[in-house]
């Protein structure tokens, strides 16, 4: 059954109209030319009919597919059933033809073609290139040398989250590889185009259609083969005489379309017969090895179980070129994947050109873009970052696609992930979850095994702001195809206590108290830029209201805006130009993770310039690396001069979560922070979290932080040190959070401590547990730890 041109249209129209009516009319029709028994055209009208009321709130481009979809599946379906005169079998196979589209998984729908600007830019460096050329020639060394036994295939995975380059490092490869006359190379598209790809790819391959009519898996198999043999090998197998070694580089696109469907029995069926004619013995001068990548291809599945059942069912063929096949030894381990994407903020160079046009309110919004992801800085470049464009984004970000599923996204625990981990880094999470995040989000992978991966979200101020949006109850969103609304900073708390105590994720550093004051940080960040521009797209806040704003808790008063004047010079007595500081501001709306650790010795990294202004033009702040003494987290801070320009100092965080800390204590940590910045010009923040002793932090240095007037030291040129503790009772629910999660783990270290608590006095007692979970209550750490005590004493 081939669908006729006029029929795409007809529906396309009809669609484009919302007439449901014609579309199920359409498939009807076509149910009735191929004859299809009126009992059983019913079933499958019912089943199409339910597909279809389920994608009724879906887009054009969504509906068009899943039409287009349904009527390949019935072409591959009424095809295999030309071959069977049994009624029975004809009427089980229209059944599970009703089955499967009644559980048809979500289509991607693509913002820009995959050969989107392709050939029109520019690398902005050839590292990723070389690696992963490199990476080839590694796999082709190694694969047919003697080693070569123990590895499945010739192959290995380019894995990576959409928009940042997989497709232009194909692309570039070939390129490269032109001029090399003994490697030959191919950029393949697999499955189904939707726009003419022709001019970036040298094949575009729908092995449903190669295999279509093939009764059985051998001769599915063998047409594949032959395929292959045509297309790949036609020019480049070498003779006897030919004493030449030739690789051959195939390197699949879109590759998630050989794991979608069970086949003859066999799951990930096309996959695994690409697998096997990678494995077929050739001779010794030639040299293949595969590249698999693609946006929505789940990490896992990339790897299989024992592929010699099929192996077994290929004999003598009809649709085979040779007499026998044979193969050559599979081995149990897979060549590692590549994830190397070096490419944030790789289009810089297109910052000036596109922000001329900006109005001054999208400014900040639209410089940030080209400090994140490639594809969205092209896109922000060509004009192309549409309304609809960032309803796209957001619809992936909530992890669905479809209309009726975007209302239900509250409910799935990997949107909470995905949607927090954005605007703070969670730490890890499962390999499925993980595999999901990438394929189906934005989230970057930068390690991963067969049974392990390891992710994280790069600065990107696109997701970063829309997670921003759905933060804000307020906001009303459009995502995919329908309006979804944020929801309140207490509801995300809850999701992140939620995850936290489900083990669904755990903190890299082990610690969830980290991550919960970054997120407050956050969240007082966002009330005061609702207030500045309720589109969000203004990340800049003043320094003194965002520093009051914490030491209240996130509660709201009224605010003051500081306007006094300072003078101008720094701690090493440089002239800052201009007559004195009139603004202190910071501007971060994601917190990532900077794992690198040459900052550790000397905290002179923190004071460049560039640094510090990359840092606030992208609106990022940063975790330290895992084991980093002193502090957690940095901040960059611009001050503004009279005359308008910039200069930039840190604000460097120490992050304590527990029940007692001492004002001694908290002076000792300045001081640390003091030594480390060696005079040089910086705030230092000691943030307290989970306490419930809120002493004033007087005397010893009078360390307690009093927002304006500490401001105004920094804009007068002198560093600051101070001790910020964050009220018990926040606005947004963080510490009650907090104590949930600690609690129990709490207990147990009681319990198995509790031998100790005889040699212990009262103050030690109090400072014993690491945070203040449930003080005061009965049946809590610190009541437990009163009462042992207590009685230990008595006897």
């Amino acid at each position: 059954m081939e669908p006729a041109a006029m029929d795409i249209d007809q529906a396309d129209e009809a669609i484009i109209n919302q007439d449901y009516e014609t579309i199920e009319d359409i498939i009807d029709k076509k149910l009735e030319e191929e004859n299809v028994p009126e009992k059983e055209r019913e079933i499958l009208k019912k089943a199409l009919a339910k597909t279809f009321e389920k994608r009724r709130t879906a887009s054009v481009e969504v509906l068009a597919a899943c039409l287009e979809l349904t009527f390949d599946a019935l072409k591959l379906t009424f095809d295999a059933l030309t071959y069977s005169n049994n009624l029975q079998t004809k009427m089980f196979n229209y059944y599970k033809l009703a089955e499967h589209l009644l559980q048809v998984p979500p289509i991607d729908v693509r913002m820009v073609s995959v050969t989107y600007e392709i050939k029109e830019t520019k690398l902005s460096h050839r590292f990723d290139l070389e690696s992963f050329a490199e990476r080839v020639v590694e796999v082709a060394n190694v694969y047919y040398s003697p080693q070569g036994e123990n590895y499945v295939a010739p192959y290995f995975c380019l894995i990576q989250s959409s928009g940042m380059g997989k497709t232009k490092i194909l692309h570039e490869c070939r390129e490269m590889w032109k001029a090399t006359p003994d490697v030959s190379c191919k950029l393949i598209l697999s499955g189904p185009a939707k726009v003419d790809a022709t001019d970036v790819f040298d094949e575009i391959i729908d092995l449903g259609v190669v295999i279509q009519s093939k009764r059985t898996a051998e001769e599915a198999c063998g047409a594949i083969f032959s395929k292959f043999d045509e297309l790949f090998l036609k020019n480049v197998m070498t003779t006897g005489e030919d004493t030449n070694t030739q690789l051959l580089v195939l390197m699949f696109d879109e590759a998630q379309f050989f794991l979608e469907q069970k086949l003859y029995g066999y799951d990930v069926f096309l996959f695994r017969v690409v697998r096997l004619w990678l494995r077929i013995s050739r001779p010794d001068t030639l040299r293949i090895v595969a590249v698999f990548t693609g946006t929505n291809a789940e990490l896992r599945n990339f790897q299989f179980e024992n592929d010699h059942t099929i192996a077994g069912t290929i004999a003598p063929s009809r649709e085979l070129s040779v007499k026998k096949v044979g193969f050559r030894p599979k081995g149990m381990q897979s060549f590692s994947h590549f994830v190397q994407m070096t490419t944030i903020g790789c289009k810089l160079s297109f910052l000036n050109k596109a922000s001329e046009s900006e109005s001054e309110s999208e400014s900040e919004y639209v410089k940030a873009i080209f400090y994140g992801r490639p594809l969205f800085a092209t896109m922000q470049s060509k004009g192309d970052m549409t309304e609809d464009k960032l309803s796209t984004i957001l619809g992936r970000m909530l992890l669905v696609t479809y209309g009726e599923n975007q209302k239900d996204w509250k409910k799935h625990e990997s949107t909470w992930l995905n949607i927090l981990g954005t605007r703070v880094q969670m730490g890890q999470t499962t390999v499925s979850i993980a595999s999901d995040l990438v394929a189906r989000g934005y989230a970057n992978l930068i390690a991963c095994t067969d049974r392990t991966a390891t992710i994280c979200y790069l600065p990107d101020p696109v997701c970063a702001r829309l997670a921003m949006c759905l933060m804000e109850e307020s906001q009303k969103l459009n995502a995919g195809s329908s309006t979804t609304y944020g929801q309140p900073a207490r509801w995300w708390v809850a999701r992140m206590r939620d995850l936290f105590a489900g083990g669904l994720c755990q903190p890299e550093r082990g610690d969830f108290g980290e991550i919960m004051v970054a997120f407050f940080m956050l969240l007082c960040g966002d009330k005061l830029r609702k207030t500045k521009d309720p589109t969000f797209k203004t990340f800049s806040v003043n320094l003194a209201d965002w520093l009051h704003l914490l030491s209240q808790g996130g509660k709201e008063e009224e605010q003051k805006q500081s306007r006094n004047r300072f003078p101008k010079r720094d701690r090493e007595g440089v002239t800052i130009i201009g007559s004195s500081y009139r603004k202190a501001e910071i501007s971060f709306i994601q917190v990532c993770r900077n794992y690198l650790r040459h900052y550790e010795g000397d905290w002179g990294e923190f004071f460049r310039q560039d640094f510090l202004k990359y840092m606030y033009e992208s609106g990022i702040a940063f975790f330290v690396f895992a084991g980093c003494s002193v502090i957690d987290m940095v901040i960059a801070i611009r001050l503004t001069t009279n005359s308008g320009l910039f200069h930039y100092v840190p604000l460097v965080v120490s992050i304590k979560s527990r029940g007692y800390f001492s004002p001694s204590d908290a002076n000792g940590e300045c001081s640390c922070m003091r030594q480390k910045g060696k005079g040089r010009l910086a705030m230092c923040l000691l943030v307290i979290f989970s306490s419930t002793t809120m002493t004033n932090d007087g005397g010893a240095g009078e360390r307690k932080l009093v927002p304006r007037k500490d401001v105004g030291e920094l804009m007068n040129g002198s560093s600051v040190e101070k001790v910020l503790r964050i009220p018990s009772d926040d606005a947004f629910g963080l510490t009650d959070a907090f104590m949930d999660l600690t609690k129990q783990g709490d207990m147990g270290e009681v319990y198995a401590s509790h031998y100790f608590l005889r040699n212990y006095n009262e103050t030690e007692v109090r400072k014993s547990l690491r945070s203040s979970a449930g003080q005061g209550d009965k049946g809590t750490p610190a009541n437990m730890l009163a009462t042992l005590k207590s009685q230990f004493q008595e006897r």
